[in-house]
């Protein structure tokens, strides 16, 4: 390697690790044709990066010298059953520590996935980490940490999670952003150590932070509170999707946003937040200001950063910190021009990732991806070290080796008999050895290393760091495994004698020795194993529960009677006489018959709630079960977290429902607009406690939960949504409770939003009976009739009353002969039905009830228009430069193909139709993660449009989709137009559209 001087502060050595026309491709034929453009490098200095060429594309690592093959398109994907790689340049970035890596890459199915060798048995074994049928979606980068693989996704709809991949067990985690918090959307993970730096947000709170194994989280910035360092007065607003981190989270560096102000900060050795550029800097050694920061460009390693930005006109460059002053490490102005090879190369492009900067055994060592002026590209290595001027440094490393080659971190710090220590203690493992830097030493001096906490289960070895080595040399700190001591197992039985399956806590204590994994849990079916260490002979042991159950009483007799350390004993629990069990079911409404999921928690007045906290959601209701509960129980619910986009109403289940009795939890869509309410009131004149269904209807707006049950001192509170002012509202009992009639005169005179009335049931007296009218459609029609009733003999308290299918018509008799009999018949009843009224004419007793049958007439229906293009042309769709008839992606032979900003359309006419319906067909290929292709219709004329079917880079390509649509517009229209549209911003990204069926009843 030839050094170019970039600065007075720092020099580099610039080396290529691979170029396009000259690096043979391992395992394949001929040379590299190019490479993907955010290479990675771990701490050992090894590189991996994906490239292609001559038909041939893989990941590749360069260990030592290049190039190493880790997959190709001849390797089998892990659990494909034979089919093999296709593509591995996708949108996420591949990263390596300790010489393994994980990677994106597609099958040839079409399908992507994420795939590591990462704690496997060797290298060329490679396990699947993320496969192509999976729950999740949006997955971004992955990053390494040892054999733990870090992943940003989305589980459900808005709920973005970081999912981690144990590579030697292959299980899986997530990890936790604190209580009452959620990662926030495309934070990318970045982990060290088992700590993950990310962003989150919660119902009052926006920042960034770091979740720590140990489950606890520490804020660095807080978006709207915390200002930016060296921005006096500037607060946080928002941070960027990369942020990372390195020695546990000792470092850490992310991107963010204020006030039209861009920065980078960082914090080195657990210290404060450090402003390294901004918006309002000027690049070093140039008269230009940084105005842009790469958002996926920022990496840290040992509290140093190296990051890529651009300036004020066109200048781009990668920029360092090393050496306590920022510095130009490469830019495409000024300083392009770099010694490879011996010769002196002039470059075009650079870009570098999130994982391209690392601390080696070398110095820093920047790797990155280079476009060179002559042509072609390379990955090429930075090695960076003080130059003239700067503070005399040295430095000094520590390895780590386990007898048992655990990978566990270890603490080690460093104390040298001269000069100062700048980044002491540090985390290492075996594999990651610390490389720690000491300033100003004299030549002579020497440093030894102790680790600060021995790992439980080892004992250490620090004599090979303890006899004084030089400068710029190394020591080995070496941890064994410990003798397995004496152990015995002591086993706590439980006893429910009503055979329940609670879990129980119970704790051990013995005479002599270490009792391991006291407390523990325990029920019927699992007893707690306790593991006693080095106990005496003759020992023995006792038992307790940490906690009784609620409800029960215990008896701890049989474990504490000093039964010997191998042996066992039973705790036993019994129901407490008094408390009643039973059952409480929460429904889940959506407006919209969204199938989401949500989580209910229960709380009630009295009793032990088994499982508080139950997913439930429309078609699933939760149902708890409730123990040792007092009469007169009552029990609230409420929705743990509400759903983005949607309004909670949970008044249903905040009036203290009785114990075997339900409730409904309804969300609403969030349209932004006005929210009003309307309470009806029931009034039995007896005081009956009877439950009621009432429905309302208001001229206007949305009624979002009708109908509802009410009963005196529990009134139905409706909400009404988007009314306009002055809207009035009426309420209906939509079906008297036997023995009484009803008065719905006071809520039938139009009250307003917000307002109240009140339904009165009146007990029937002696001489009055009733006779029902029920209605049913054959088609469900919620429609009302009007029904008019005869009777032989008495006096019907009305002519004429409306009638649907939940809700029957009920008419009271005073005064009947005893045989009279009764007659119905319907009026008003809705177009296209055929009416069946001989259940109603044959003469029921008075008390008893008929039904009207009504039957949808069966109408045809016929094609207005259908399009398949297998004429092989456009069919009457408009054409352009990138509109075409493709053979390739199609349901039968042709399709039409539109290319990148186009759209093809096709105008007709529904005129003579009604319940107009279209069905069209889609497929995509080679979308980015921000394209789309959309099918719509418009029904006037093109001046507005709605979507028939959306599809993005989350769908399988080249797999065709469908969906139909009805539209009221659609009618009897001169203006319907259908359009494929294509909004993608690569060249490659295609929308196709095939079997296009527009459907009409003849008027």
């Amino acid at each position: 390697m030839a050094p170019t001087l970039v600065a007075a502060e720092i020099a580099v050595e610039f080396e290529i690790v691979a170029q396009s026309g000259v690096t043979p491709i391992p395992g394949g034929n001929g040379s590299f044709g190019g490479f993907g453009t955010t290479p990675a490098i771990d701490a050992n200095g090894n590189v991996v990066f994906t490239g292609g060429g001559n038909n041939q594309a893989g990941v590749y690592t360069a260990i030592g010298q290049c190039c190493q093959k880790v997959a190709d398109k001849n390797t089998l994907v892990p659990g494909g059953g034979g089919i093999t790689f296709f593509d591995f340049t996708g949108g996420q970035r591949p990263d390596i520590d300790n010489g393994r890596v994980v990677f994106e890459a597609w099958d040839s199915l079409y399908r992507t996935g994420y795939y590591s060798n990462a704690g496997q048995s060797s290298a060329t074994s490679i396990a699947e980490v993320v496969g192509p049928v999976s729950t999740w979606s949006g997955l971004g980068d992955p990053w390494l940490d040892g054999s733990t693989v870090a992943i940003y996704g989305i589980q459900n709809p808005n709920d973005y999670e970081i999912l981690e991949w144990f590579g030697v067990s292959g299980s899986t985690g997530i990890v936790n952003p604190g209580a009452g918090y959620n990662v926030a959307y495309d934070t990318q993970a970045s982990r060290d150590a088992g700590a993950v730096i990310l962003s989150r947000y919660s119902s009052s709170a926006y920042d960034i932070g770091i979740a720590y194994g140990n489950g606890t989280f520490e804020s660095l910035a807080v978006s709207g509170v915390t200002e930016m360092p060296g921005l006096p007065g500037i607060r946080f607003d928002t941070f960027y999707s990369y942020p990372v981190i390195d020695r546990g989270g000792e470092d850490a560096a992310f991107l963010a946003y204020s006030t039209q102000i861009q920065g980078l900060f960082k914090r080195s050795a657990g210290g404060a937040l450090e402003n390294v550029a901004d918006t309002t800097r000027s690049i070093p050694g140039t008269n230009d200001t940084f105005r842009i920061f790469k958002e996926s460009g920022a990496s840290v390693s040992n509290g140093q950063v190296a990051f890529q930005a651009k300036g004020q006109y066109f200048r781009e460059g990668l920029y360092t910190d090393v050496g306590g002053e920022l510095v130009t490490i490469v830019d495409t102005e000024n300083l392009d021009t770099l010694q490879l090879g011996g010769q002196s190369v002039r470059i075009s492009g650079i870009s570098m990732g999130p994982k391209s900067f690392a601390l080696t055994n070398d110095g820093y060592e920047l790797v990155f991806h280079a476009n060179l002026a002559l042509g072609g590209t390379a990955i090429v290595r930075a090695t960076i070290s003080s130059g003239d001027g700067s503070v005399p440094t040295d430095y000094f490393t520590v390895f780590k080796n386990f007898s048992d080659n655990s990978s566990t971190w270890v603490q080690v710090s460093l104390t040298c008999s001269s000069g100062t220590v700048t980044d002491s203690p540090r985390w290492v493992r075996e594999g990651t050895p610390g490389v720690f830097t000491v300033e100003n030493a004299a030549s002579s001096a020497t440093c030894s290393a102790q680790e600060l906490q021995v790992p439980a289960g080892y004992v250490k070895d620090e004599s090979d760091c303890q006899d004084g080595d030089g400068l710029n040399g190394s020591c080995t700190i070496v941890n064994s495994a410990e003798v397995t001591p004496t152990t015995d197992n002591f086993t706590v039985f439980k006893d429910f004698t009503d055979n329940d399956s609670s879990w129980v806590e119970v704790a051990l204590s013995c005479s002599s020795g270490t009792v391991l994994d006291s407390p523990q849990w325990a029920s019927e079916d699992a007893p707690a194993v306790f593991t006693v260490e080095n106990a005496e002979s003759g020992a023995t042991c006792s038992a307790s529960e940490v906690q009784m159950p609620s409800g029960y009483d215990k008896d701890e007799s049989d474990c504490n009677d000093g039964d010997p350390v191998d042996g066992s004993c039973t705790l036993v629990n019994s129901p407490q006489s008094s408390g009643q069990s039973g059952t409480f079911t929460v429904y889940k409404d959506f407006t919209d018959n969204s199938t989401s999921w949500v989580m209910v928690t229960l709380s009630c007045t009295s009793g032990s709630i088994v499982d508080s906290v139950i997913w439930a959601r429309e078609g699933a209701p939760a149902v708890f079960d409730i123990e040792n509960a007092q009469p007169g129980t009552t029990c609230t619910a409420t929705e743990s977290r509400v759903i983005a986009g949607y309004i909670e109403n949970e008044s249903d289940c905040q009036d203290g429902d009785p114990l075997n009795s339900s409730c409904t939890l309804v969300n609403s869509p969030d349209s932004g607009n006005s929210t009003n309410s309307f309470t009806v009131y029931k009034d039995f004149t007896d005081n009956n406690s009877s439950w009621v269904q009432i429905a309302l209807s208001c001229s206007s707006g949305t009624v979002t939960d009708s109908p509802q049950f009410a009963r005196e001192g529990d009134p139905a509170v409706f909400t009404i949504e988007n009314a306009a002012p002055g809207t009035e509202c009426t309420a209906i009992e939509t079906q008297s409770p036997d023995g009484y009639s009803k008065d719905e005169s006071g809520c039938q005179d139009g009250d307003p939003l917000d307002g109240s009335c009140t339904i009165v049931n009146s007990v029937l007296p002696s001489n009055e009976e009733q006779f029902e009218v029920n209605v049913d459609f054959s088609d469900n029609n919620s429609s009302w009739v009007q029904i008019t009733l005869s009777c032989t003999s008495g006096t019907i308290d009305s002519a004429g009353k409306l009638a649907s299918e939940s809700s029957p018509a009920i008419f009271t008799i005073t005064g009947a002969d005893a045989g009279a009999t009764c007659t119905a018949s319907q009026s008003q009843l809705p177009s296209g039905y055929d009416a069946d009224d001989s259940d109603c004419r044959n003469g029921d007793p008075v008390g008893s009830s008929c039904t009207m049958l009504n039957t949808l007439q069966v109408v045809s229906r016929g094609i207005i228009a259908e399009t398949n293009f297998e004429s092989g042309t456009t069919e009457g769709w408009s054409g352009g430069s990138n509109i075409g008839i493709d053979g390739t992606f199609a349901i039968d032979q042709y399709s039409i193909r539109v290319g990148k900003r186009a759209a093809s359309e096709l105008a007709f006419s529904t005129a003579g139709y009604r319940n107009v319906s279209v069905t069209m067909w889609m497929a995509t290929t080679s979308l980015l993660r921000t394209d789309a292709c959309y099918a719509e219709i418009s029904t006037n004329g093109g001046f507005s449009w709605t979507g028939v079917l959306t599809m993005t880079a989350q769908d399988i390509e080249g797999s065709f989709q469908s969906n139909t649509l009805s539209l009221p517009s659609a009618d009897d229209n001169l203006n319907v137009r259908l359009r494929y549209r294509n909004e993608s911003k690569g060249k490659g990204g295609f929308c196709y559209g095939d079997e296009v069926v527009v459907e009409g009843t003849l008027l």
